[in-house]
């Protein structure tokens, strides 16, 4: 009877755990590390939700106060945990952390757990007595200590998730900062109100609309490059564009006959890292063919801090080895496609100069023209 009532009590919850696990099985656009965070993150939801529904069982029973004092202790370790889980979720591209940042990173956790697991002898935290046939929660002077945890590490989330898609469109930013204020927003509400302090309903709401951001997000990428697509790429055509810069890698033809796809691929992905590098939400840099790239600038330029940031861009990319031909085209007013054409000549133009240049010297060249 208890597992009929559970069942219909976390109906939604339930449902919406199973249908990540199946967006999860299913999918083919999101890492194999990402899949395993997230299924780690689904998992452990589901048994705080399990946990929290025993506890308020406990409470009924005057006798089980200490299990329920270390099943609220299992909730407040868990919940930090979860979020510490979801981490790379929130920056799919970035790094793994040195193991230095990972300590740093739980820290707070490590040296909250002893508190929270002696807490009903210390009486620091929250603690339960017995009373009558019930066992009654009673906060201690750091009850609100879990919350103050559990927000730094929602900081730390949302910091993540920026600083991931500051070099994306300002709707990608919008959107994910709602998924995770709101979700904060509704645990505060709890919290203030004290409402049952199960946030589980909420997390796994924010991650089923995460998730759906994410594949819509991942959509707009190319997969090799990780820089935007050529549908991304046209649909922002449709915008104000103040500038373009026609980019074009040199050599890649003759390095995917010599040495194989692997190495070609490979170069690319070195070369997007570096013009990844430049994009804001102001300039953008698309993957619009083999070795082809567009840059677009939303927001007002001139020739001169154009050709600054291709002077740049050259210079990072003699590092790596590899090089392109850039051309600059400032929107004059006239029809996008028109810039565009003009960023193409000049790139070509770019490109003839520098085989010139290589000839010239004697060094091998084989630009494709």
């Amino acid at each position: 009877m208890w597992f009929l009532d559970y069942i219909l009590d976390n109906y939604v919850l339930l449902f919406e755990i199973i249908g990540l696990f199946i967006i999860l099985f299913i999918s083919v656009h999101l890492s194999k590390e990402i899949k395993r965070r997230a299924r780690i993150a689904i998992i452990l939801l589901l048994v705080i939700n399990i946990v929290h529904n025993v506890e308020l069982y406990t409470h009924d029973y005057s006798n089980l106060y200490i299990l329920r004092f270390f099943l609220t202790a299992f909730k407040y370790i868990s919940y930090p945990i979860l979020i510490i889980t979801l981490l790379p979720i929130a920056s799919p591209s970035r790094k793994k952390l040195p193991l230095k940042y990972k300590i740093i990173l739980l820290l707070p956790e490590l040296v909250s757990i002893p508190f929270y697991l002696t807490s009903q002898w210390t009486k620091l935290i929250a603690y339960f007595v017995p009373a009558g046939e019930v066992s009654l929660y009673m906060g201690g002077p750091l009850r609100l200590w879990p919350y103050f945890i559990f927000g730094i590490y929602f900081i730390v989330f949302v910091t993540y998730n920026i600083f991931y898609l500051k070099k994306y469109s300002y709707n990608d930013q919008r959107i994910s900062l709602f998924i995770t204020v709101a979700a904060f927003l509704g645990i505060i509400l709890l919290v203030i109100f004290e409402k049952p302090d199960d946030f589980t309903p909420i997390f796994a709401a924010a991650l089923l609309l995460y998730f759906i951001f994410l594949y819509i997000h991942i959509a707009t990428l190319d997969p090799l490059t990780g820089l935007l697509n050529r549908q991304s790429y046209e649909q922002a055509l449709s915008y104000k564009v103040y500038g373009a810069i026609s980019i074009d890698m040199n050599e890649l033809k003759y390095m995917n006959d010599k040495y194989g796809h692997e190495a070609g691929d490979n170069a690319l992905k070195i070369i997007s890292m570096v013009l990844q590098a430049f994009s804001t939400v102001g300039f953008r840099i698309y993957r619009i063919g083999g070795d082809e790239f567009m840059g677009l600038f939303f927001k007002p330029i001139t020739e001169e801090e154009a050709s600054v940031m291709i002077s740049v861009m050259e210079d990072k990319m003699d590092v790596t080895g590899y090089s392109c031909a850039f051309g600059f085209a400032l929107n004059e007013n006239d029809s996008i496609l028109d810039t565009l054409k003009r960023a193409d000549d000049n790139m070509y133009n770019d490109k003839k100069i520098k085989k010139e240049k290589a000839l010239s010297s004697g060094k091998e060249c084989h630009f494709r023209d």
